[in-house]
């Protein structure tokens, strides 16, 4: 079920694009990595324009999140002046992210080549018997089941789609592994809340709260190119048409949209069994709303170390600054869950192991 409330804002083109140099929205399509050099000197003018067009993104995505004039991210970047004789994109990347200090933000990064800004997750990782399993990893005994969840970026996948209809059905025991899985889309972790679930028991709901701009797909796309989405070029193409021949200015107007999101079990009989959900600080995002969505039910029990806390933020878009090519990647929706946890924190298992041996839980790997 869903219950979606609409509100409809403006930036102030003038206002916004104030020393941005953007102009063409279909120039924001440009994700150039031969432009990557962080010794290159900015002048003290490009400064100033990078700076611009990084406070352009970042108003235009805080304005539903939070007052966009008491963003202490934003305070700092209408403070910051430009040193007279410029600095190096490498130097410039840092600046930008030491904006964000204090705010923990595990989807926000900026990215210049190799160099990396970003939030970084306590990512202790397990180990099985064996060498790292292959993603949707199938292991069965007469009763068990082991399965690999794999690769959630976009619809469920034939191996996911099929450990769903089977979970329906079973009730003996299984293994969940989503150790290392670093998130994607929340399809998989709805679809087996449905399938563990029967109608009488309670799933803990959401409240999503997202930007929704033709801006924002711009970034949108960007975002998942890099990702390495599958089957984009249909959105590529919607994305494109909505923009082209269009002013940066034109494509900022956006709607804030807040959703209540309540899920409900589809299963015919209540589950008996025990579900074991291998989880490590290489769990992120959409992989701990897996977590969340299951941790109400009686019979799942979490082993492992705890998730990596970046599960409030997710569709990320992607920009590069005109004149340093830095990347700047930031959230667009926030999601708010009834089982929560703190951000750069995660949750934390039943039963915390630092190694997991397929074989003391019944699976020979």
């Amino acid at each position: 079920m869903k219950l979606k409330l609409f509100f409809t804002a403006w930036l102030a083109a003038g206002q916004a694009l104030a020393g941005c140099p953007w102009t063409s929205a279909e120039a924001l399509f440009r994700l150039d990595s031969d432009r990557h050099d962080p010794e290159r000197l900015l002048t003290y003018s490009e400064v100033t324009e990078d700076v611009a067009c990084t406070r352009l993104i970042l108003e235009h995505f805080y304005a539903g999140q939070e007052s966009v004039e008491t963003s202490p991210v934003l305070r700092r970047l209408r403070a910051f002046t430009a040193p007279a004789q410029g600095i190096r994109a490498k130097e410039l990347l840092t600046t930008l992210f030491g904006f964000h200090q204090d705010v923990y933000d595990a989807h926000l990064g900026y990215e210049l080549g190799d160099l990396r800004a970003a939030y970084r997750p306590h990512a202790a990782r397990l180990v099985t018997s064996a060498p790292e399993l292959p993603e949707e990893t199938v292991l069965a005994t007469s009763r068990s089941v082991y399965f690999k969840v794999g690769d959630m970026k976009g619809e469920l996948t034939s191996a996911q789609s099929q450990f769903i209809d089977l979970l329906k059905r079973h009730d003996g025991p299984v293994i969940l592994d989503v150790r290392g899985n670093g998130g994607g889309d929340n399809d998989f972790a709805e679809a087996i809340a449905r399938a563990l679930h029967t109608p009488g028991e309670r799933i803990p709901q959401s409240r999503i709260e997202e930007v929704t701009s033709p801006f924002k797909l711009v970034g949108l796309l960007n975002h998942v190119r890099v990702a390495g989405y599958r089957d984009v070029e249909q959105f590529a193409e919607m994305v494109q048409a909505q923009v082209r021949g269009k002013s940066v200015a034109e494509i900022l107007p956006f709607t804030w949209e807040i959703e209540e999101r309540a899920l409900f079990g589809e299963r015919p009989r209540a589950y008996t069994s025990e579900l074991i959900l291998l989880i490590d600080g290489g769990c992120a995002s959409a992989c701990e709303t897996i977590v969340e969505k299951l941790s109400l039910h009686p019979r799942v029990k979490t082993m492992g170390r705890p998730t990596a806390g970046a599960l409030h933020y997710s569709n990320a878009v992607l920009f590069e600054l005109p004149h340093s090519a830095i990347w700047v990647k930031i959230p667009t929706r926030r999601e708010v869950l009834e089982n929560d946890a703190p951000e750069g924190v995660g949750y934390s298992p039943a039963l915390e192991v630092d190694h997991v041996v397929l074989n003391d839980l019944g699976f020979s790997s």
